[in-house]
């Protein structure tokens, strides 16, 4: 059941709109459409002498949510709802939404395209229609998945009976990371095909041939080494982030150096993929030809939900 939505406005003004509580904020909520999973659109092309036809192919259409509204009457004029209404959903500006029910609260932007009050009526309200180009509802808060884990390794014997063999006996390692390239994700969101940031931190002089995969999806993005080195002022460096990002309209793929941020974006092996996460379980891997233990990789994404 959903509870309550909020709006905020381009001024960045924020309102919440409670579906039960309406009696605060004046404006009873009769109805939201749109808010389901939006329809698709299937590409087909028939052929001379089969029957039916034959796919092409498929996108997810742009979501239109579509509040109606009546003017409750808690003191005040219905005029001064109204210009309220105006002024939080003001027609060609981008709004920001947020869906709180009961067991999701989930966002999305969209921009107004109508509205719609009703004048000459028993009860007064308005018809508010929101067009979202991104089709799909995002969780309120990301979520970082790593990659590589910090094991700790301190104990306090002050001598280490197990060091690694590049070490001296008497070194103490206080923690090591664990390279398993190898993660499973459990995506809580239910749409695929979602987007994200992968931060890659080197922690030495040496990374060759980076590629990360899917391999649910059997997608695998790849750098080009002599490319990167190319680009790159002396080459990869100790503490470079490179970050990739799939994210939906936000395709980047940089290299972070203290102040400086370098596109590498040519780098990306051409016959490669970006890579994008399946709802449920993704498995997840890094590799390279030199370096694979010198890095700390981590994820960043946002749940995505087709609908409330």
């Amino acid at each position: 059941m959903i509870t309550s939505v909020f709006v905020t406005n381009h001024h960045g003004e924020r309102y919440e709109l409670p579906l039960s509580d309406y009696q605060s904020s004046g404006f009873i909520i009769k109805n939201i459409t749109g808010i389901n999973p939006t329809k698709a659109s299937i590409n087909t092309s028939s052929g001379a002498l089969s029957p039916g036809e034959f796919f092409n192919s498929s996108k997810i259409d742009k979501r239109n949510i579509v509040f109606d509204f009546d003017y409750y009457d808690n003191g005040g004029l219905i005029e001064d709802k109204r210009l309220l209404l105006y002024k939080i959903f003001e027609v060609n500006t981008l709004v920001d939404l947020e869906i709180h029910s009961d067991r999701l609260k989930v966002k999305t932007k969209g921009y107004v395209e109508s509205h719609e009050p009703t004048r000459f009526a028993k009860e007064c309200g308005a018809s508010i229609s929101v067009i979202c180009p991104d089709p799909f509802l995002y969780s309120l808060a990301e979520t970082s998945f790593a990659m590589t884990d910090l094991i700790k390794n301190f104990h306090f014997t002050f001598f280490n009976p197990d060091p690694p063999e590049e070490l001296p006996a008497s070194t103490i390692v206080f923690g090591y990371y664990d390279t398993n390239s190898l993660k499973k994700l459990n995506n809580k969101g239910n749409a695929s095909g979602i987007g994200f940031e992968l931060h890659a931190i080197v922690r030495g002089e040496t990374l060759t041939n980076f590629v990360f995969g899917n391999q649910t999806r059997g997608e695998a993005i790849r750098l080009d080494d002599q490319v990167l080195n190319a680009m790159v002022p002396g080459g990869v460096q100790n503490n470079d982030e490179i970050v990739i990002s799939s994210l939906r309209g936000k395709k980047s793929i940089v290299l972070r150096r203290l102040n400086q941020t370098i596109n590498i974006l040519p780098s990306k092996v051409f016959n490669s993929d970006w890579v994008y996460l399946d709802a449920g379980e993704n498995d997840l891997y890094y590799t390279c030809d030199e370096g694979t233990s010198n890095l700390d990789v981590r994820l960043v994404y946002t749940a995505a939900y087709l609908g409330v």
